[in-house]
C-alpha cells in the first residue's frame, strides 16, 4: 500500500493552521473523497463498456478498477497526453 508524505515549512503549518482544525484529517479527507470520485467514474465508464461488448463486470470496487485499467478503459495520468492513436 502507498504511503506518501508532504513537506511543509513552519510557517505554512500556521498559515494551515489557521484555516483549518487537524490538517492531517483535512489532506486525508480531501484524498478519501478524490478516490470515491475516480472510483465512480471508473465503475460508469466500466459499466458501459461491459454492456457493449457483452462483458462480464468484475464484483466489487477493487476488482472493478482493476479490471478497468486491464481492458484499457482506465490509465494512469501523465503529464504527456495518452495517444488515441
Amino acid at each position: 500500500m502507498p504511503n506518501y508524505t508532504v513537506t511543509v515549512t513552519d510557517a505554512q503549518e500556521l498559515a494551515l493552521n489557521s484555516q483549518m482544525v487537524g490538517v492531517g484529517t483535512y489532506i486525508n479527507t480531501v484524498i478519501e473523497s478524490q478516490i470515491v470520485f475516480a472510483q465512480k467514474a471508473i465503475q460508469a465508464d466500466l459499466l458501459e463498456y461491459c454492456n457493449t461488448n457483452n462483458v462480464a463486470m468484475a464484483v466489487g470496487v477493487d476488482a472493478q478498477v482493476q479490471q478497468a485499467f486491464a481492458v484499457g478503459i482506465a490509465h494512469t495520468l501523465t503529464s504527456i497526453p495518452i495517444s488515441s492513436t
